[in-house]
């Protein structure tokens, strides 16, 4: 049993880093802006929704990257010099979302992209938003489709290598809408999430931090995978650090000395494939956020300057969900023990 874990483990890593290495570098081959938005979208689904994955969860995702551009853009058409209206009108749309991510049993992505693609419609401002949302948009897409499909190749391909050791299941429409409307675990994990979202806005707002409004899109987004989570703060600190620690050596010692895009795409799969196959997953996306501080451009300009300071911006957003970790609702690991029991047993 042991030796089929570490072997589902190393398919999934390395379908995965596959995934995240092609939407970096293809994007590069392209001309294409925004590469990095791919790559996270890759990480989202991947710590999200594990190994399954299907033709139809890879448009379901793409519709729902599709409706958050288009509420984003709306919203901002509609109060494009009244900030607090917009921020207010952001907000509910954040909640009612946020309420469906909880309340639904199934892959929750959908409410998650949604999310995520709507706030990030406001990163740049008003004024260049439809053509910086459309960037945007396009980029998360092309995250999705990367790895629907190289998760699905990818799956017929060590099927039959390795079809005596394990039996994989085979990709398949399984997708079912089920909805626990009452359940009230729900609902405060909403609430909880629409606190921090104002909290990290206020701070954003009185602080004018380095990173902006990005600040609040990352609190908002990785809110999701820490809120009612057996993910303990300290720990997402921990692996943030460690990511960082190895991303500056990697920084200084490593990436000015690749010439070639084989090259980059080598270190960049080596350095997802140990974070997917040695860490628990959901604490890989804190181990690899550390990729995203060396700023990844085609052409590349180092900065050490520019990495401490998204540094110091990763640190901020992680510091609001510590401090709203078992705020105003606990999140304790057996805190959800206990709610999860008693929703079995009744």
């Amino acid at each position: 049993m042991g030796n089929i874990n570490k072997l589902s483990k190393f398919i999934f890593a390395t379908k995965t880093s596959l995934s995240l290495t092609i939407a970096y570098i293809l994007p590069f081959v392209f001309q294409w802006q925004q590469a990095s938005t791919a790559a996270m979208t890759v990480m989202l689904i991947a710590t999200i929704s594990g190994t399954k994955d299907s033709i139809n969860r890879g448009m379901i995702r793409v519709s729902a990257t599709i409706i958050g551009a288009v509420i984003g853009l709306i919203l901002i058409a509609l109060f494009p010099q009244e900030r607090f209206l917009y921020l207010f009108a952001l907000s509910l749309c954040y909640l009612f979302f946020s309420y469906f991510y909880f309340a639904y049993r199934g892959d929750k992505t959908f409410f998650l992209l949604v999310s995520m693609t709507m706030m990030m419609m406001f990163a740049s401002g008003s004024e260049f938003a439809f053509l910086y949302g459309v960037e945007r948009t396009f980029m998360t897409v092309f995250g999705i489709l990367v790895f629907t499909f190289v998760d699905i190749f990818g799956f017929w391909i060590f099927r039959s290598i390795k079809s005596h050791t394990i039996t994989p299941q085979t990709p398949k429409d399984d997708i079912e809408f089920r909805f626990a409307w009452l359940d009230p675990e729900a609902i405060k994990g909403a609430l909880q999430l629409y606190v921090i979202y104002w909290f990290s806005v206020a701070f954003w707002i009185y602080f004018n931090p380095p990173g902006g409004f990005f600040i609040v899109i990352l609190a908002c987004v990785m809110g999701y995978l820490t809120t009612f989570s057996i993910i303990k703060p300290i720990h997402m600190i921990i692996f943030f650090t460690l990511g960082f620690i190895v991303a500056l050596a990697s920084y200084i010692f490593v990436l000015p000395y690749l010439h070639y895009w084989w090259e980059l795409a080598l270190f960049l799969f080596v350095y997802s494939f140990v974070g997917f196959f040695f860490l628990h997953e959901k604490l890989i996306i804190f181990f690899l956020m550390g990729m995203f501080l060396f700023n990844i451009n085609n052409p590349m300009v180092y900065s050490l300057e520019l990495v401490l300071g998204l540094m110091f911006m990763f640190y901020i957003y992680l510091t609001i969900l510590m401090m709203f970790n078992n705020f105003p609702f606990s999140s304790k690991p057996e805190h959800i023990f206990r709610i999860s029991k008693e929703r079995f047993l009744n």
